[in-house]
């Protein structure tokens, strides 16, 4: 059964899968992200990318929920201490424990233990599980030649994506516009970056995201402001039409079911997106793009 699975799913679901059963193979230690993306063959910069698309949540976020899943099940079938089993869930103290536990279904572990009857958690993902999320209608972009591009604003370093964040960042960045002098005042960009030499990332922080415009060449860089320069290329530009926060739906087509199927070399370590007259972000009559970069 194995092996008829392994043949009918793509390379990239399988190696998908092979990063989410690292994780629940050592769901209990520490985890590290690099040596995640390492056992399904990605790079930490596009496992990112293609784990938050396909699961709707960060690494993190599915870790603690498939901790909380365990102990339940180990509330239930053994009599392991709670304070070790909140421990061995990276909880500082049984306390802590106990209110995340309660926050996520609704009882204690001790009203668990003493209930012993089964609740509905998170389960471990299948093959199957993964092959069904890789599935789908591709999104199909238009490839288009960019010249180099030099983009400038407000850089900061993030170890998962927060929308509350994101906006926040977007909004110190046009607090400070009247210091700009833009080439098209209607078109903004975010650019995803593995690193930046001007950034310092903490040891939990996973990538760097760019909140900017773009400049002439001969633009003075603003005290606080980043310099990114987008290299010159091919990339194949997708749109997303509708709510930002539905966005999400399109970046799974792009990075788990576009990308496998598109036989094209991406370009690692940088993402761009780009906002221009038909973006509201607070509404659902929207548009943005959305570019990767590939070698030709």
């Amino acid at each position: 059964m194995y092996f008829q699975q392994r043949e009918v799913m793509s390379d990239h679901g399988f190696r998908v899968y092979k990063a989410i059963q690292y994780i629940d193979q050592n769901l209990f230690a520490q985890i590290d992200l690099d040596l995640i993306a390492s056992a399904g063959a990605f790079s930490p910069f596009h496992f990112h990318r293609v784990f938050t698309s396909l699961m709707g949540m960060t690494v993190s976020e599915y870790v603690r929920k498939r901790r909380m899943s365990e102990a339940a099940r180990r509330l239930i079938d053994t009599d392991q201490d709670i304070l070790d089993l909140a421990l061995e869930c990276q909880y500082e103290s049984q306390e802590a424990f106990t209110r995340a536990f309660k926050n996520a279904y609704d009882v204690t572990p001790g009203q668990l233990r003493k209930m012993r009857k089964s609740i509905e958690v998170d389960r471990p993902l299948t093959l199957d599980d993964i092959n069904a999320l890789t599935k789908g209608d591709a999104v199909r972009p238009e490839i288009i030649e960019m010249k180099e591009k030099r983009l400038i604003g407000v850089a900061k370093p993030y170890s998962e994506y927060d929308f509350q964040a994101a906006h926040n960042h977007w909004d110190q960045f046009v607090a400070r516009w009247s210091e700009i002098n833009p080439i098209d005042p209607e078109v903004v960009y975010g650019v995803g970056l593995e690193s930046h030499r001007q950034i310092k990332k903490s040891a939990t922080d996973r990538y760097v995201y760019l909140a900017g415009i773009e400049v002439g060449s001969q633009h003075p860089l603003p005290i606080g402001f980043t310099e990114v320069v987008v290299s010159a290329g091919k990339y194949a530009k997708f749109t997303h039409k509708g709510h930002l926060a539905d966005s999400g739906d399109t970046v799974r087509k792009i990075w788990n079911v576009w990308m496998p199927e598109s036989g094209l070399e991406i370009l690692d370590g940088m993402s761009i997106e780009v906002y221009g007259s038909k973006f509201n972000r607070d509404s659902a009559d929207s548009e943005f793009d959305i570019l990767v970069p590939f070698k030709s």
